[in-house]
């Protein structure tokens, strides 16, 4: 995707600094030197060999060959900061190029955690090399048979490890192997918060996909209701260790885990626990409005404004809290509090949309273009027209307009932007696909988008409805059931049985197509979910 790096826990190495002081202090002898012979130093020297790659690496412009010389760097030194720190800002399309051999060496070096966690999560953007992933992951976790008795750092490394090998045992529906791991990491009787979070997300998770069948000819509970249980149980333990969360990044991450758990109550109480906190507050409203939550979201912004009533961002997050509850008139009266800016034109963009005047909306998205045509930076003004491109995507869709479409699809294509990022290659496949247009295309992009990140929720929803358009109903009913497993398209989960509903129709079973139309029903604060067309069809179908 456009400006996404890969996201590695090795970030907790810090910030590179790429001077003399931090080369000599990576690459310093680890022993005082032998006298002077006369000879030159040997050149088979691991560290010399690693320090001789890494000044290359700076000399080398080739974005791809100077990754390449980094991991000659961890060849002979796999614990390099420098090198570690660098690799950890390769961009996807990078990845299928450096994963398997940054994997390899991984293997090699199984003590080494951040080496480990950077090889999985670079190896994770590949479609194919999964059961490598598992056998890395198991090959390091193998190897710490007391993680007790690591380090501070390293624990943080470990947990984050654990939480990987989860998610990659739910990809593979090892539930049982999953639940044996969450509970070997949890330890004690009071286990720490992070340890908590991993058991629970993956014991929530597998509640959600395990089977439901009684077991041992119906003496024994389903897999899914003891995971249920034991979710319920461990989540009311973590819940215990709220009020000892202090620092701002802490309890962030506790929103963020109560949000993709739908725990909203949890994430209520605990904004209500910091309601003097502005940062907080704001980051709660956030994720409030991203799931559908407005009048909660409207709380939390009212918050952050009474603390701080200069703060555009605070004003902002009220605003789109108003729109997103069809109080239109109090949102125009924040609006004009505030001073002209670009903050300013965008809420009132988006207050058109809210109001669904999507031909205003075309107008003012051809306005916008022309202004940044005249931006001098590049990137700036290509990272602006990207932005306002996407919006005339939607605009396309709600218009069911093809020219808004065709003048999109071609800035992305004059730009090669089709090929480099599958969110933009999915975008105008799905959109094409919406508006029943060169649906062949449309699946070529889509398929595009899938190669590059195959268990992404958004593009299967997407396969499935190009699939859907072009008459393939039951593989198109497949594609769609695998993408409500996955966590991208939760905040979006309305539109997605909303599709499976149509396809449902279409393969003449109406029992299923109105369970999942009574289901997207009750979705309907999602932002891009219009709950009209599915009461109609609902109708349609007594």
């Amino acid at each position: 995707m456009v400006g996404k790096f890969i996201l590695l826990a090795c970030c907790l190495l810090g910030t590179l600094r790429l001077t003399a002081g931090a080369l000599v202090a990576d690459y310093a002898p680890e022993s005082p030197a032998a006298p002077d012979s006369g000879q030159p130093p040997p050149v088979t020297s691991p560290r010399l060999r690693a320090l001789n790659h890494f000044v290359l690496f700076t000399q080398e412009k080739d974005p791809l060959k100077q990754r390449q010389l980094l991991i000659k760097v961890l060849v002979d030194d796999p614990g390099s900061t420098l090198a570690l720190q660098q690799l950890a800002q390769t961009p996807p399309e990078l990845a299928p190029e450096l994963a398997p051999e940054l994997c390899r060496v991984a293997r090699e070096h199984p003590e080494e955690l951040p080496l480990a966690l950077l090889a999985l999560n670079m190896s994770a953007l590949l479609p194919e090399p999964e059961t490598a992933r598992q056998d890395l992951a198991e090959r390091v976790l193998s190897r710490i048979p007391e993680p007790e008795k690591l380090s501070e750092p390293q624990i943080e490394l470990y947990r984050r490890l654990v939480r990987f090998r989860l998610g990659e045992l739910l990809k593979a529906g090892e539930y049982d192997a999953g639940a044996e791991l969450a509970e070997r990491q949890l330890g004690s009787a009071t286990p720490e918060p992070l340890p908590l979070q991993n058991a629970v997300s993956f014991y929530r998770e597998a509640a959600r996909r395990a089977p439901d069948q009684r077991r041992w000819l119906g003496l024994r509970p389903s897999r899914k209701t003891e995971f249920q249980r034991r979710y319920e149980e461990l989540l009311g333990q973590l819940t215990a260790t709220d009020s000892k969360l202090h620092q701002d990044q802490a309890i962030l991450e506790r929103l963020l885990l109560y949000a993709s758990l739908r725990e909203f109550g949890r994430l209520r109480s605990l904004l209500d626990r910091h309601h003097s906190r502005s940062a907080i507050q704001l980051a709660g409203a956030d994720l409030l409005l991203a799931h559908g939550e407005a009048a909660a979201a409207l709380d939390a912004a009212r918050r952050a404004v009474a603390i701080d009533r200069d703060n555009p961002r605070a004003a902002a997050r009220l605003i789109r809290s108003l729109l997103a509850l069809n109080r239109f008139p109090e949102a125009d009266r924040e609006l004009r509090k505030l001073p002209n800016s670009e903050l300013r034109e965008e809420l009132e963009v988006q207050k058109l949309w809210a109001e669904r005047r999507y031909d205003e909306v075309a107008k003012e998205l051809d306005r916008q273009e022309a202004a940044y045509q005249k931006i001098t930076d590049p990137q700036q003004r290509l990272a602006q027209l990207v932005r306002l491109q996407m919006q005339r995507l939607s605009a396309a869709e709600k218009l069911r307009d093809p020219e808004l479409l065709k003048r999109a699809a071609e800035f992305f294509q004059q730009n090669g932007l089709l090929e480099r990022s599958p969110e933009i290659a999915n975008a105008v496949g799905y959109i094409s696909a919406e508006l029943n247009l060169e649906l062949e295309r449309a699946e070529q992009l889509i398929d595009r988008a899938l190669a590059a990140e195959p268990e992404n929720g958004a593009y299967l929803d997407s396969k499935g409805w190009v699939l859907h358009r072009r008459g393939d109903h039951q593989r198109a009913a497949e594609y769609l059931r695998r993408a409500l497993e996955k966590p991208e398209i939760e905040n979006n989960r309305g539109v997605t049985l909303d599709h499976l509903g149509d396809v449902l129709r279409a393969l003449h079973d109406p029992e299923g197509a109105r369970r999942c139309y009574e289901e997207a029903l009750t979705r309907e604060g999602e932002i891009d979910f219009d709950p009209a067309p599915v009461r109609k069809k609902l109708e349609e179908l007594k």
